[in-house]
């Protein structure tokens, strides 16, 4: 009886892999063009405009990254002709491709460009950043507007919720000499508005609300020149306790941002592994630390911080 059933599991066995290589045998070779393909990073979306021959239906499209991990992926019905197609894909790397895949027909991959662009702090402007807490699991978002800008400063204001706790903090950033100006985080906007800027040591919480400043924050204490690191790629600082480094490893794109990729060790541990801008302003965009919390800078929009709605002058 068992060998009955072992001899029949090997007879659908073969007749398996014979229908799959008759499969592969017979797959259509389609023509398929790419003609341009564009990423909408705030909302991020990627388009394409994809020309076909012949009408196809359940088309497979296949984002994939430089290690030829999918990162996202879509099946839609190709028209004759010219076709504008868009879908959700919070692309990362900068290596991309695309899969094409007709239901019935050969894979056409092709490589996606991506061109780089250049995140500017501009007057009336919101950049919103994404801050996980892995201790709780949860995502936080930061807020940071622009609320005035000339040819020496910007000058800003970080909003943040965190367990129904709204905190402010009132910024300033010289554009010649890369120093950094806060209030202290409040949890009125009255108050972080009426604040004194000041260029001083941590105050409590301060970090998660200008993060995304962190490399200007950290001449605070003299030690640390943000213009001497972009030129020398590295930042040692020995003491009697701790022995820490940091250091730039390799331009790279980053959710289509131009950005140095940069090592945090402590005696020699990693502590944190980032990415900021490569121009100035040298902005973090991506942030991770060996227990899994992180910032990430998700998009920048057109919007006015609402000096009404959190009672900045009073109320």
């Amino acid at each position: 009886m068992n060998k009955k059933i072992y001899i029949s599991a090997l007879i659908l066995l073969v007749l398996f892999f014979g229908c799959v290589e008759d499969k592969i045998k017979n797959q259509k070779e389609y023509e398929i063009e790419l003609k341009s393909h564009d990423f909408d990073f705030e909302n991020e979306k990627i388009s394409f405009e994809v020309y076909s021959e012949s009408e196809l239906q359940k088309t497979r499209f296949e984002v994939l990254d430089e290690e030829k991990k999918i990162e996202c992926l879509e099946y839609l019905n190709l028209s004759k002709g010219k076709n504008n197609i868009s879908f959700d894909c919070p692309v990362a790397g900068q290596n991309l491709f695309l899969e094409i895949t007709p239901s019935d027909g050969k894979i056409r991959e092709f490589e996606l460009e991506l061109e780089a662009r250049k995140i500017s702090l501009k007057d009336g402007f919101k950049y919103y950043f994404e801050y996980y807490d892995p201790e709780s699991n949860n995502t936080f978002d930061l807020n940071i507007f622009i609320i005035d800008e000339n040819k020496d400063f910007f000058k800003g204001i970080s909003y943040f919720l965190k367990e129904n706790i709204v905190y402010f903090d009132l910024f300033l950033l010289d554009k010649n000499s890369f120093e950094f100006y806060t209030g202290g985080v409040k949890e009125n906007c009255k108050e972080a508005y009426n604040s004194v800027l000041q260029k001083e040591k941590d105050q409590k919480g301060e970090y998660e609300l200008i993060f995304p400043f962190v490399l200007y924050y950290m001449q605070k204490e003299g030690e640390f020149n943000l213009s001497s690191f972009v030129v020398e790629k590295q930042y040692f600082l020995k003491t009697p306790s701790i022995e820490s480094e940091i250091k730039i490893t390799k331009k790279e794109i980053l959710n289509s941002i131009e950005t140095y990729k940069a090592e945090y060790k402590i005696s020699k541990e990693m502590a944190a592994e980032f990415y900021f801008q490569d121009k100035a302003p040298y902005i973090i965009i991506y942030y991770e630390t060996p227990d899994g919390s992180s910032i990430r800078f998700k998009k920048e929009v057109k919007e006015e911080f609402d000096e009404k709605k959190y009672s900045c002058f009073g109320g």
